[in-house]
């Protein structure tokens, strides 16, 4: 099974040992990553051959998770998706339909839909996928910047309801595996 990017989003203060444990689960049951044409170079694209891991973090929504990404030396289609573990919600007994914080809702698998890869730096989008927190449509854009063996980047995501707020975070991935031609 190929790697896959895997995250674990415990969204505010998350229990890491939970987030990887649900995230390595879902990774497990996950058949096949999804493709990802990746844009550049030739060279350029040869930068990101190799299968990495990493993590993500926004302190604005308290989610974080695992990151896997594979590319295959010679190829510009990868595999890849972010697993979203939903920072931890249970219903308020004098109200059901609130949340406070407590036990993680289920975990969403993200694709990611296209990366651009230029010189020293990669950029790209997430499919668009609904927010566990307003139920609206959410659009992540990431860009990183790629050193050897590390990629370290920033996201920004926005919501569907324009009066909704943008929201930040960053990420790293490091190469585990180095793909060979």
């Amino acid at each position: 099974m190929q790697p896959m990017l895997r995250t674990h989003t415990g969204r505010g203060g998350f229990a890491i040992a939970a987030v990887f444990g649900v995230a390595t689960l879902l990774t497990a049951c996950t058949a096949t990553p999804s493709p990802v044409h990746v844009v550049g170079t030739r060279s350029e694209v040869a930068v990101i051959a190799g299968e990495w891991e990493g993590e993500y973090h926004s302190v604005e929504t308290g989610r974080s998770g695992n990151i896997s990404f594979s590319l295959k030396a010679g190829t510009d289609t990868a595999f890849g998706d972010v697993v979203m573990v939903p920072r931890a919600v249970v219903p308020s007994t004098s109200d059901p339909r609130s949340a406070v914080p407590g036990i993680p809702t289920a975990p969403q698998v993200l694709p990611i839909s296209f990366v651009r890869v230029a010189t020293s730096t990669i950029s790209g989008t997430l499919d668009p996928y609904k927010s566990p927190d307003c139920g609206c449509t959410l659009r992540t854009v990431f860009r990183g910047t790629i050193s050897g063996d590390r990629i370290d980047g920033t996201f920004t995501t926005d919501h569907s309801d324009q009066s909704a707020p943008q929201q930040k975070g960053s990420w790293w991935v490091k190469r585990k595996v180095v793909a060979k031609p």
